[in-house]
């Protein structure tokens, strides 16, 4: 595989399709913070590429899975094109579009490096709350919303016992705890309490896979609390 003559910074500031609503604002703001002039300056040749506005599809179902399909879309254009794509996006369930982009163009499934303090494996049979993207771990190894997976260009499920890694869980129900456990996937929890040396053990469990392609999903509700809180509250700062 050859190095990647550039990185492509795909762009989707939307929360279940409403543009920047909540953390759908995440993505302006690390342009506005100058993300892209600092990838520059370290001499990155930098492409852009928003994702359009899908006002005209009715519901946050329908307005979401239409995002996932273009982030796939263009996902997969990027590497054809030779270039490295690094998505910004509201939505933990963007990386399901990376996922199937990947294997559009590559024609494997990538496994995955997931960064997160909540464990985001939900389903709709499982889920009090209701809050649609909180599954999109489920929904990359297959295991719900399996019409809706089927119009996504490249998507194929993940193996979720081989191909997953999570890293920094730690606000979950015991529910959650519980499926987590049971779906048997590497966890690296989190503590808000005391130090967790994430870098040691990530290490530990890499040297038991044989990752190839691997992409990385990074919620920023994962960095430790000490150094800033992210999310959509008055006293988070990212």
């Amino acid at each position: 595989m050859a190095p990647a003559k550039s990185v492509t910074v795909i762009c989707s500031p939307y929360h279940l399709g409403i543009r920047d609503l909540a953390v759908g604002a995440g993505p302006s703001a690390l342009l506005e913070a100058g993300l892209l002039s600092a990838l520059r300056d370290l001499g990155i040749r930098v492409e852009e590429h928003e994702l359009e506005a899908v006002d005209e599809f009715e519901g946050d179902i329908s307005k979401l899975f239409e995002l996932i399909r273009r982030t796939s879309l263009a996902v997969s254009q990027a590497i054809k094109n030779g270039s490295f794509p690094i998505v910004l996006a509201g939505n933990c369930s963007a990386t399901v579009g990376v996922q199937a982009g990947v294997n559009a163009a590559r024609g494997s499934v990538p496994a995955c490096i997931w960064f997160d303090a909540h464990d985001d494996f939900n389903t709709p049979d499982v889920l009090a709350s209701g809050y649609l993207d909180s599954m999109p771990l489920a929904m990359m190894g297959g295991l719900c919303w399996k019409t809706l997976l089927t119009t996504i260009p490249g998507f194929q499920p993940l193996n979720l016992g081989n191909d997953i890694i999570h890293c920094s869980m730690r606000d979950v129900t015991d529910l959650e705890r519980a499926r987590v456990k049971q779906a048997g996937f590497p966890v690296i929890w989190g503590d808000a309490d005391k130090h967790v040396d994430f870098e040691g053990q990530l290490r530990g469990v890499l040297q038991d896979k044989e990752f190839q392609e691997t992409m990385v999903h990074l919620d920023l509700d994962a960095l430790d609390t000490s150094v800033g809180k992210a999310g959509v509250f008055d006293n988070c700062v990212i």
